[in-house]
């Protein structure tokens, strides 16, 4: 009965472990998705209401997931508490305290990085061209994703289960 019990649980564990792996993959993609939007309406606002850059960020924050309206509320939080910050640094900042948060990989801070370099210091044409650049680096970093998702998620999944039911006959 015991060795019935313990082995549920190792199957159990290491099946909820393949989940969480996998689900790594997924939130990848959507969070992907979820910073197009984001600087979408960004560009919006700030090309076309001419918002503040703060403001900015704030009205677009509301309607993103957690992790992404927590990267958007600490640089808000910076230039606000620090008026001389400047952005880069806030945006550098945000990016460094969201990255256990988040589940981007490591070219998709770069490109994160890189625009936070160009934000809000350029003229309205050179901006709108940061903005395009972006969305056309997100969308590829999304295909990618996407492909990543479809090999390796389902593989996790599967993996998880099948690990665990080879440690219970090995324990056996």
């Amino acid at each position: 009965m015991i060795k019935m019990i313990n082995s549920i649980i190792i199957v159990f564990c290491s099946t909820i472990l393949g989940i969480y792996t996998a689900n790594k993959y997924v939130s990848r993609v959507r969070e992907l998705r979820a910073l197009q939007m984001a600087f979408t309406q960004l560009e919006t606002e700030m090309m076309y209401y001419c918002t503040f850059f703060p403001e900015a960020l704030k009205n677009i924050s509301i309607n993103l997931p957690e992790q992404l309206k927590s990267f958007f509320d600490i640089i808000v939080k910076n230039l606000i508490a620090e008026p001389g910050c400047m952005i880069q640094n806030a945006w550098e900042n945000a990016l460094d305290n969201s990255k256990q948060k988040l589940h981007l990989s490591e070219d998709d801070y770069d490109i994160l990085y890189a625009f936070g370099n160009h934000i809000a210091t350029s003229d309205k044409e050179s901006q709108h061209r940061y903005f395009e650049l972006i969305q056309i680096q997100l969308k590829q970093q999304e295909k990618k994703a996407q492909q990543e998702c479809d090999k390796y998620s389902k593989m996790y999944r599967n993996l998880g289960i099948l690990v665990g039911l080879a440690i219970v006959i090995v324990l056996l």
